[in-house]
């Protein structure tokens, strides 16, 4: 840069700020308060709707035992209810439920990418569901601790051992 090049500095207004600040607006500090107050009033019905979800997985794992290696179809519902038992639960305090679901989802994706419906990935996909069902029955929040841990890190191992991508 030489001496004949000026720069100009140029300030923005932050507009968002001063909306927020304005009579009616909300601050930063009641914006987080009110978000956390929504996620209060919404926890009854996602444990409801959670509890739901695990029924209909159940039920779709109960009647994919009896024809496992002719039925993708009920594979990818299985895959599909890991899904939704997965959208929220770390939101409203439960971790340990997404990721456990979200291994379920890859498992039962793999199997139907691969046709591999063995008695193997069955019982695999049933350890997912005791798992998803403890943690649900129990209401067991947060990141499982060490266990929790222990829990993700054996089911990646059963996945690997299953599911060959």
């Amino acid at each position: 840069m030489n001496a004949a090049t000026s720069v100009e500095i140029i300030d923005m207004p932050n507009r968002l700020a001063e909306r927020a600040a304005k009579p009616g607006g909300l601050t930063p500090d009641e914006m987080v308060r009110a978000g956390l107050a929504a996620i209060a009033k919404h926890t009854t019905r996602y444990q409801d709707e959670r509890r739901k979800d695990l029924d209909e997985l159940k039920a779709l794992f109960a009647r994919f035992t009896y024809a496992p290696s002719s039925n993708l179809k009920l594979l990818d519902d299985i895959r599909r209810k890991a899904d939704d038992l997965r959208s929220h639960a770390t939101t409203f305090g439960y971790p340990i439920v997404t990721a456990v679901a979200d291994s379920l989802s890859t498992l039962a994706e793999r199997l139907v990418a691969t046709d591999a419906s063995t008695r193997l990935a069955l019982e695999a996909l049933e350890t997912h569901v005791r798992a998803l069902t403890l943690l649900i029955e129990k209401n067991i929040t947060g990141d499982g601790g060490a266990y929790g841990g222990e829990l993700i890190a054996g089911l990646k191992g059963v996945i690997d051992k299953v599911a060959v991508e």
